[in-house]
């Protein structure tokens, strides 16, 4: 465990834990868990200063992903981030049978990365037994194996009491998605599988020396440890084949943009019109990240308050209204600018990603609805002065103004959680830049 003393390990690790922090949310959650156990496990008998310079690495690193990390966070309640669960009827659902499981066999690629990890287990427990100063490598072993136990388990019907503890951690929204911490052990116990196989099963011995040494009791001991390890190699082999044979053939069978097979890509004239036409009129957003709708006092914000939305092959919902009260259902070719109430014209000057600029000559009162969803970072402004927007009930913007000419710029400007995070970004640098000196000066003194 010398890697740690060094500066150049501990800044790495604390990028990684950055680039961590940009992917995934739910997945990157699922690693802060058991990365954090890991670590103190691991740790447990090294000096205090030494734990704390390894475990300030990962705080260090989120706090250099803030920028992403603390509007992700702090922004949820702006948008329908609970759609993608809600819709599927719960966490709970996703929760697995085990004794079903069990019953189908080991045709499900899960259930034999379990058994693939019993298997390296039993292997490297049989090379290191005999072996004193091996007892490390038993004792590691017997961790991992229970470790995984543990996390199949947690998947399981039998851990919903433990989910309903927390919710927060059910916003990984699937409980296989847990299965991904069992794959990294499951490379670490092949490692060790590995390892233990040049002393399988005992201490290694010289091959005999003539023909007539196969017969002695020490020969046949030395041809059957050979044996054996030869076994255990075509074991560890035959389990690394059949994990890349299952990758390959999905592959192979997975229908992609430019080579569709025989699949049906459902979505694939939208994604087409992202990759070719980003600027279109014809594209919206995912469900998840439209803005959530005004409801009734005392909905119940349960998996009944959404339905999941079914899409035409041109890749737009095919209900032509909200399907539920908290869920937006955009159409194709909407205006940009529409005024639901009202006499007036409207000139659109620009239209950007971040600016959109236009005159207003409003005759009457107007009442006008921007083909912009509501969200914190768009500010209006009228005749240069900031103005306070409401939200449309299909979500979009909506300001009312009166009789008069306008010049209306909606601009999009950074919110009060990105400043945060900004400012928690730039920090964390600022402290990792003091600390990789001191992590220099006391690895090279």
């Amino acid at each position: 465990m010398a890697w740690w003393s060094l500066a150049r390990d501990r800044i790495g690790l604390t990028l990684v834990w950055a680039l961590a922090g940009l992917t995934h949310l739910p997945s990157f959650l699922i690693s802060v868990v058991s990365w954090t156990i890991y670590a103190l496990v691991l740790l447990r008998r090294q000096p205090w200063d030494k734990r704390l310079s390894v475990l300030l690495c990962a705080p260090l690193g989120w706090g250099l992903a803030a920028f992403f990390l603390l509007p992700a966070v702090l922004e949820q309640r702006y948008i329908n981030i609970d759609y993608m669960l809600a819709s599927q009827a719960g966490f709970q659902a996703s929760l697995v049978n085990l004794v079903t499981l069990a019953m189908q066999g080991i045709g499900d690629i899960a259930v034999r990365q379990w058994l693939a990890c019993l298997a390296f287990a039993g292997i490297a427990w049989v090379g290191f037994s005999g072996h004193p100063r091996q007892s490390s490598q038993r004792q590691t072993t017997v961790v991992l194996l229970a470790t995984v136990v543990g996390l199949v388990l947690l998947m399981s019907e039998w851990a919903w009491p433990i989910w309903m503890l927390n919710p927060v951690l059910q916003k990984i929204e699937a409980a296989v998605r847990v299965n991904q911490m069992v794959y990294l052990i499951e490379a670490a116990l092949c490692a060790i599988a590995i390892q233990s196989l040049s002393l399988f099963p005992g201490q290694s011995a010289p091959s005999p020396v003539n023909a007539s040494q196969v017969h002695t009791p020490q020969g046949q001991q030395r041809w059957l440890r050979r044996f054996w390890r030869t076994a255990a190699l075509v074991v560890v082999g035959a389990i690394l084949l059949s994990n890349f044979h299952f990758g390959y053939t999905l592959m192979r069978k997975s229908p992609t943009l430019y080579s569709g097979g025989r699949g049906v890509v459902v979505n694939r004239p939208w994604i087409e019109r992202i990759v070719h036409d980003p600027y279109s009129d014809r594209l919206i957003d995912v469900p998840e990240y439209r803005p959530r709708l005004q409801t009734d006092e005392g909905a119940d914000d349960t998996a009944t308050a959404y339905i999941k939305e079914q899409y035409n092959p041109e890749g737009f919902p095919v209900a032509q209204e909200t399907v539920s009260g908290f869920l937006p259902t955009p159409q194709p070719d909407q205006p940009r600018i529409v005024l639901a109430q009202g006499d007036g014209e409207v000139e659109i000057a620009d239209w950007s990603s971040y600016r959109r600029q236009f005159s207003l000559v409003a005759r009457t009162a107007v009442t006008c609805v921007l083909r912009i969803y509501a969200y914190p970072g768009w500010q209006l402004y009228l005749n240069g002065v900031a103005v306070d927007t409401q939200k449309a009930e299909d979500g979009r913007i909506q300001f009312l103004v009166e009789p008069g000419e306008y010049d209306v710029a909606v601009i999009y400007q950074l919110t009060p959680a990105f400043k945060l995070g900004l400012a928690a970004s730039g920090l964390s640098v600022i402290v990792l830049v003091g600390l990789s000196y001191f992590w220099r000066s006391q690895a090279f003194p």
